[in-house]
């Protein structure tokens, strides 16, 4: 994966799937990215920039943890909206909605940090804060930077970046990447990550959810 934009819009599913469903929602939305492919119309709708699922999430055994990455929203619906993505949408409302639990959470959040929000890794960490008058922007990034850096990682730590949400700018997503599920798999990392975290956005954050994904 690879972009000359300056910013991305990192679209974050995490559906969880009916008994022994799983592996169809993951391979449907695969099939649905494919199908948005060779929907773009060049020279006009290009097409995503790429997509990433991992099989496991440590909270729910029937739940994955979808990325699908676009230059913005506006990239995003142009694309949905094309003749050839017809396909696509049948398969989401056959496929999809039938074998999930509950409702279908996305989440789209916008990072200034494209390359490492399109590196591809094994294992990621998501992160998911609410903000209260804290920083934001380079600002946010930076603190986030000097935390991990403060902290020094664990070995198979690959980078992170920040977004913040589409619909709300006060909340925002830590994602860190790493080369494997067995370095993420680190009680006193994931403890001293969150407080260091914490203390670098002045202590006006919460946060809101972790999942940690692997393939």
């Amino acid at each position: 994966m690879g972009s000359d934009a300056d910013s991305v819009l990192v679209e974050i599913i995490t559906p969880t799937a009916k008994p022994s469903k799983k592996s169809t929602i993951v391979s449907t939305f695969q099939n649905i990215f494919d199908i948005s492919a060779k929907a773009a119309i060049p020279g006009k709708v290009d097409p995503g920039l790429g997509m990433k699922a991992y099989n496991h999430v440590t909270t729910h055994n029937e739940q994955s943890g979808i990325f699908i990455y676009w230059k913005n929203m506006k990239h995003h619906d142009a694309l949905a909206a094309t003749p050839g993505f017809a396909e696509g949408g049948k398969l989401f409302v056959n496929d999809i909605l039938p074998n999930i639990e509950g409702e279908l959470k996305t989440d789209y959040w916008t990072t200034q940090q494209v390359d490492m929000a399109l590196k591809d890794a094994d294992a990621t960490e998501v992160i998911e804060l609410q903000l209260s008058g804290s920083k934001a922007g380079k600002e946010l990034e930076k603190a986030v930077a000097t935390a991990f850096e403060q902290l020094s990682p664990p070995q198979g730590f690959l980078g992170s970046f920040v977004g913040s949400k589409q619909e709300d700018a006060e909340k925002v997503v830590i994602v860190t990447k790493w080369s494997s599920k067995d370095f993420l798999d680190d009680a006193t990392w994931a403890k001293e990550s969150e407080k260091h975290l914490l203390s670098a956005l002045g202590g006006k954050a919460q946060v809101e959810r972790r999942l940690q994904m692997h393939s």
